[in-house]
């Protein structure tokens, strides 16, 4: 009965290290237990581009979708200020599933060698178009950071509860789209 206990005490309790789960490429995926039914995720990659280069082509919101996995709609709502934006996106689940949608509230935060771009779910921001199903608990961020004149890495991590879909089955597959939309993007910068 002891071992029992240990046992399923030992493979419930929350991984406190990020798990790697695929490099391709120098893009490299992770995911951490948090004790909860999904997973958080962290992608990593380097960019032969400057800072201000990728940044840049990533804050052309209403382009993201041609990058974004998945995304098959990506917009600006406001921009409260060079700092803080809200966004909204459409995204394409597969049968039988009905196609989600989210709002950010999105804010930058810049350092010498650094841009953060924190985001949280706005849910309540704009209203529920019926055509989808609004993600309501969804947060992470996105990290530029120079590593010389014409490189740098980027960094984005989320956190993400697919409304309607098993955890355990979002966790199956959540490594696909950010994984191919992080090369997406890099190809893009750097013009591949």
């Amino acid at each position: 009965m002891k071992w029992s206990i240990f046992f399923i005490l030992l493979f419930t309790v929350p991984s406190k290290e990020w798990k790697l789960e695929k490099n391709v490429d120098g893009i490299k995926a992770f995911t951490l237990d948090i004790g909860k039914p999904f997973k958080k995720l962290k992608i990593t990659a380097p960019f032969k581009a400057s800072l201000d280069k990728v940044f840049a082509y990533y804050f052309q919101v209403s382009k993201q979708s041609t990058w974004m996995e998945d995304i098959q709609k990506s917009e600006l709502l406001k921009k409260e200020s060079d700092n803080v934006w809200y966004t909204r996106y459409e995204i394409k689940f597969p049968f039988p599933y009905k196609n989600r949608d989210i709002v950010y509230k999105m804010v930058k935060t810049v350092t010498e060698n650094e841009i953060l771009v924190s985001y949280t779910n706005a849910a309540s921001y704009i209203p529920l178009n019926n055509d989808f199903v609004r993600m309501t608990v969804s947060e992470g961020y996105w990290k530029f950071t120079k590593t010389g004149e014409n490189s740098s890495t980027i960094e984005t991590c989320s956190y993400n509860e697919t409304a309607g879909v098993p955890g355990w089955m979002a966790n199956l597959f959540m490594i696909e789209g950010p994984t191919k939309t992080m090369a997406n993007l890099r190809a893009k910068v750097e013009g591949k």
